[in-house]
């Protein structure tokens, strides 16, 4: 809400009466040269949901001003790409706004086309046609059997060839352009089809989706500076002093782990070793409980003792004299 005062500015809708269904609005406005207070500003918002119009200003006094406790202002500014006329980036949705309504319009076209030819009409002789004598009209009797010589027009369906090839090539030529403009790929949607051999592995699909993993680094290259400096201002709040380079984000790629891959990995850089005790690979993988583990191993290595006891040679008794 920049448009209200002059300063850094964050606002949020609020319900004032749930029985009426009147909303307001709550603005603060920090300024960096006083990070800490800031002025506290209620208005009063006419229309519905999604449509909101600002009204007169409902502030009461004594809620005017507002007591912060940061040595910094707490308003951070995260932009998009940047340009040199634009000072809030990009939008995402902007370049691929005209691909996806191109797309809007050939799905309804074709819908439109199958739609009109869903249940096409029919031609052939005069002879196919028997009248009712109920209505007075003329009907086709389908199913019965027409004899036809080389002189007769046969019954036959009006089926119009509409040459859908080069609509449904449009379309998946924008497909392809949307997953490129976007940095989406085809993968993140689903769509293997393009691609050879069967379900990806991690390494498979971690090549496939280059492009959104790019993508998704970039966004958190831009929040991952901002979010440490929140959080080291809200410690100091709280009264600990921790500076925002001391601060580590660890961000997921969200991939699906490949236990397979995962566990070959692990024993090519510990040279073939153990890298999971018996008990917790028993209880990750059959998910049981530290009493059904214990009772596992105790039949496991009951099991163990059995078969060893089996396998050996049974001794033989000294005959004397022998």
């Amino acid at each position: 809400m920049s448009c209200l005062r002059k300063g850094e500015n964050n606002g949020w809708v609020y319900l004032i009466d749930t029985v009426k269904k009147q909303y307001g609005l709550k603005v603060q406005i920090h300024k960096p040269d006083e990070p800490e207070k800031c002025e506290a500003h209620n208005y009063e918002l006419n229309g519905k949901p999604g449509s909101f119009k600002i009204g007169r200003e409902i502030t009461q006094k004594q809620e005017l001003n507002l007591e912060t406790s940061m040595h910094t202002c707490p308003v951070y500014r995260i932009s998009n790409l940047l340009t040199s006329d634009n000072i809030y980036g990009h939008d995402d949705y902007e370049p691929i706004d005209s691909i996806v309504a191109e797309i809007i319009v050939r799905v309804s076209q074709i819908s439109k086309v199958l739609d009109k030819f869903a249940s096409p009409s029919m031609t052939g002789p005069q002879s196919a046609l028997e009248l009712d004598e109920v209505t007075g009209t003329w009907r086709l009797k389908v199913g019965d059997y027409f004899p036809c010589d080389s002189d007769t027009v046969k019954p036959e369906y009006l089926v119009w060839d509409a040459s859908m090839d080069a609509n449904f090539k449009q379309i998946e030529l924008l497909t392809n352009q949307l997953y490129t403009i976007s940095e989406m790929g085809s993968a993140v949607f689903g769509d293997l089809t393009n691609k050879t051999g069967d379900v990806p592995s991690g390494s498979a699909l971690r090549r496939l989706m280059m492009s959104p993993l790019a993508k998704a680094r970039r966004i958190a290259n831009r929040f991952d500076p901002i979010l440490k400096k929140i959080i080291s201002a809200s410690a100091g709040i709280l009264g600990v002093e921790i500076a925002p380079e001391e601060i580590t984000i660890t961000w997921h790629d969200g991939l699906p782990a490949d236990p397979a891959e995962d566990a070959e990995i692990m024993s090519v850089r510990t040279g073939g070793k153990a890298t999971l005790s018996q008990y917790t690979a028993i209880q990750r993988l059959d998910d049981m409980s530290a009493a059904d583990t214990d009772a596992e191993l105790a039949m496991i290595r009951s099991d163990d003792i059995d078969s060893s006891l089996g396998s050996e040679e049974p001794l033989l008794e000294p005959i004397e004299g022998v």
